[in-house]
Parts: C-alpha cells; sequence; structure tokens
C-alpha cells in the first residue's frame, strides 16, 4: 500500500470513528511491503516509511486502538526471494 498524508489522514479519521463506536483493535496489510518482498530483507522497509508506520501506530494508539500487521505466506509476496533461491532447491531438501 501506498502509505502517504493522504492515507494516514484516512487512517486518523477511521480511528476516530474506531474509537467512537468502541472498537479497540485493528489488522492492516501492507504496513510495511506495498507488493512483495524483496531478496535482501533489511532493505524491504525504507527508513521513511518506518518512520509513517510508527506515526499511523502512534495515532492508533493515542486513541486506544491496538494495530496488528497483517502478516501471511503468500507466494506472491515471495516471488522474488523464491527467484533467487532456485538455484539453492537442492540444498533446501536436505
Amino acid at each position: 500500500m501506498r502509505l502517504d498524508a493522504r492515507l494516514l489522514e484516512d487512517y486518523r479519521q477511521t480511528f476516530n470513528l474506531m474509537k467512537h463506536l468502541g472498537f479497540n483493535e485493528i489488522s492492516i496489510w501492507g504496513l510495511y511491503v506495498s507488493r512483495s518482498w524483496p531478496a535482501d530483507i533489511k532493505s524491504a522497509v525504507e527508513p521513511a516509511r518506518g518512520v509513517r508506520v510508527e506515526k499511523l501506530i502512534d495515532e492508533a494508539h493515542k486513541r486506544d486502538i491496538r494495530v496488528y500487521s497483517g502478516l501471511g505466506v503468500y507466494s506472491w509476496a515471495f516471488d522474488e526471494i523464491i527467484h533467487c533461491l532456485e538455484g539453492c532447491q537442492d540444498t533446501m531438501t536436505r
């Protein structure tokens, strides 16, 4: 997902509504990567994106809302990693 100022504002408004309605938790998918994980996992989250994720979580916490990061093991998210590991298939089965 594109985590920009507009989306952060949308979430801020959503958190206000959630608080008003009595909701106290939300799962958000795509916080750390927008499409797929790179082979070099360390480079997946740029520092600026990490700051925006923290800001989003802080906005939720101000309203006593817990944020769960939606994470899943979907093959489409690992295309690049799988491609890089294709030559290592023999060693993976040992």
